[in-house]
């Protein structure tokens, strides 16, 4: 007995007291707090070999890594967290300040053009990309971020005498650029600038670049050659003739509508075709941001904003969703599922399953779900009633059929058809229901006033994305448990 006892205590202390991703993560937390950043790496290490994505231990060995001059290792753990969350500007922030201290200067200065573009009120990210555009010679990029800082934070004497000798040392062709691309700045600064009118060979190309359809990159990059380098262009024109062009060439290459794959690609592209930067790198941020195949959004439940990436590959029929939940600055996946879309020509219901994380991998319901339904748009009384009398079809052949059995049998029956419930005023609205399983996980005390909880659940038009972030949002708002014990 005595034996027994000392075995299922040896058990018990293997086995019973096994921590976690998270527990491994506190202690690392509490070390790099304490800037003890050697075992903090040490208890990183540990939370990730139970959970390689687990998002804050990645981001928080990359940020230790750093400070212990392992940039190598630092840059590898910031891209992975990137391509768990390509919005994360934190992320690129640090990736920048790891690449400037192994003299990667063009692939800090794009870190820090897109920590700036996914956050535009941090000085620190405006100072560094100014320093660095300085160093490089890029006097328009460096006033720019200069003055960004400096509105962000009018008493950082850095940004403001940065802005200021910059300004004093701009040509007559830089200062026309700056006039085009932030024509307040100049104001702001009380300089003269004269806006130049459009020159016959900006007229042409600008043409040309609205008309062209481009099939290559090869093909576009000739062309921002010609102009470049080109020859009678009224000062300031080169820069505007420019931006429209790495804008029109991503979407002739990649489409007006991209899916995942195709943004991912693009982003490639950019990040190894410096002429396309910075627009390129804002056009696709947008496109991650808010675009038809892949968008972004939140709300804030309690003291834990949520926040969710949704994706749609081409050729697929639904969206990947992820959603992650940001506690004390720190951010990690919560929620992985799919949503479906069906269609017809009445109305489009929206369902977005239930998932269950198990292990490495999140298994999506088939049976729990929240749906969204919507009366589609139908644009006159006449299509109205052909859609209503297109149901009706049905249904009466449907009678018919079984009519025709019942006669066979010798029985008589009076079927009557029922009265449609489309109703023109219920065109766009948008009603919500759930599986049981799912509704069993309800909690509606989400501290969030009436008025905003319907602005976050009512969609904004009757676009697919619109009323998936709907969906989202109710989730988030009224069904958290959804989120625990994953």
């Amino acid at each position: 007995m005595k034996k027994l006892l000392i075995m299922w205590l040896m058990l018990v202390s293997a086995y019973g007291f096994a921590q976690t991703a998270e527990d491994f993560y506190d202690q690392g937390k509490s070390d790099f707090d304490d800037k003890n950043y050697t075992d903090a790496v040490r208890l990183f290490d540990k939370s990730l070999d139970e959970n390689p994505d687990f998002l804050p231990a990645l981001f928080h060995r990359g940020i230790s890594n750093y400070h212990l001059n392992n940039f190598d290792n630092a840059i590898g753990d910031f891209s992975r967290v990137i391509d768990l969350d390509p919005t994360m500007a934190e992320a690129y922030y640090y990736r920048a300040m790891s690449k400037e201290a192994k003299g990667q200067k063009d692939g800090a200065y794009i870190d820090y053009e897109s920590a700036t573009i996914l956050d535009d009120k941090n000085t620190d990210y405006f100072l560094k990309k100014a320093q660095l555009a300085q160093k490089q010679e890029d006097k328009v990029g460096a006033v720019v971020a200069f003055s960004k800082a400096a509105n962000i934070a009018p008493d950082n004497q850095v940004a403001v005498n940065g802005r200021r000798d910059v300004f004093k040392t701009l040509s007559k062709d830089e200062l026309a650029d700056l006039g085009e691309i932030a024509p307040e700045l100049t104001a702001a600064a009380g300089k003269e600038f004269k806006k130049y009118a459009d020159d016959p060979k900006t007229i042409e190309m600008r043409k040309y670049i609205q008309e062209h359809k481009f099939t290559d990159m090869a093909d576009a990059k000739r062309y921002y050659h010609q102009i470049q380098y080109g020859k009678g262009f009224n000062p300031g024109k080169k820069t505007v003739l420019i931006k429209e062009l790495r804008v029109k060439a991503l979407k002739d290459l990649y489409g007006e509508a991209p899916y995942k794959e195709e943004i991912e690609a693009m982003k490639m592209a950019i990040n190894q075709n410096s002429w396309l930067r910075p627009d390129g790198m804002n056009y696709y941020f947008n496109l991650i941001k808010n675009s038809p195949n892949w968008f972004t959004d939140g709300v804030q439940r309690k003291h834990i904003y949520y926040y969710y990436n949704v994706t749609r590959s081409k050729g697929k029929s639904y969206y990947n969703v992820k959603m992650y939940a940001v506690v004390n600055k720190t951010s990690n996946v919560v929620f992985a599922t799919k949503v479906r879309v069906y269609e017809d020509s009445v109305k489009r219901t929206i369902k977005v399953f239930d998932s269950q994380n198990r292990g490495y991998r999140w298994k999506t319901s088939s049976t729990e779900y929240l749906s969204a339904e919507t009366i589609t748009a139908i644009s006159t009384p006449t299509e109205i009633k052909e859609a209503i009398e297109e149901k009706i079809t049905g249904i009466n052949k449907a009678i018919q059929t079984v009519k025709d059995s019942l006669v066979k049998s010798k029985t008589e029956v009076e079927i009557k058809v029922p009265e449609t419930d489309i109703k023109s005023e219920n065109i766009g609205k948008t009603t919500f229901d759930i599986t049981s399983g799912m509704g069993a996980k309800k909690d509606t005390n989400h501290g969030v006033s009436s008025s905003n909880y319907q602005k976050f659940i009512t969609p904004k038009d009757a676009s697919e994305s619109a009323v998936i972030k709907s969906a989202l949002n109710r989730l988030i708002l009224d069904y958290p448990k959804v989120f625990l014990s994953k």
